[in-house]
């Protein structure tokens, strides 16, 4: 791998201060093609999150519109409240295992943008990796995209360059 190969070079050379700059199109162009994936994951989340509350406010409203039936002894709507409740739990837990899974491909593909950091950090010397991962997840964090790539690129967090 190139960052094995950049990390022997400065120990051999005794090198900790490097200004690089790392030009991997095809890397660049699958990271950018994962950071919108993420960004198409969050807004799915979001929206089954906001979706799963409501049906739990119409679950509650359900099971109490069963049981003031069942106080008046309307037996017949009674039963159709549960029947709905029923339906509405039913779609209540597709809802959740579909939350369940978009969650779990989200926290993979963090992971994976969290390996390009970790390759970008190795590109460079030791004293600058720290401040290269910190301002790779600060800029991630902030959904800055020109600015995550921009460091991965120069190797310096501080400067957003033109990307």
């Amino acid at each position: 791998m190139a960052t094995d190969l950049v990390q022997s070079m400065l120990s051999t050379l005794g090198l900790t201060d490097t200004q690089s700059e790392v030009v991997f199109p095809l890397e660049m162009t699958a990271l950018r093609a994962l950071l919108a994936k993420v960004d198409g994951l969050n807004a799915a989340r979001q929206r089954l999150s906001a979706d799963i509350a409501e049906k739990s406010e119409l679950a509650k409203g359900l099971l109490f519109q069963a049981e003031d039936r069942r106080e008046l002894q309307e037996f017949a709507g009674m039963q159709e409240s549960y029947q709905n409740l029923f339906n509405l739990n039913r779609d209540l837990l597709a809802s959740y295992s579909m939350r369940c899974s978009n969650q779990t491909e989200l926290v993979q593909s963090v992971k994976a943008i969290n390996l390009y950091i970790q390759r970008a950090a190795r590109l460079r010397a030791r004293p600058v990796q720290a401040s290269i991962i910190k301002g790779c997840r600060e800029a991630f964090k902030a959904n800055d995209i020109p600015r995550l790539i921009s460091i991965i690129r120069t190797g310096r967090p501080g400067k957003t360059a033109i990307v």
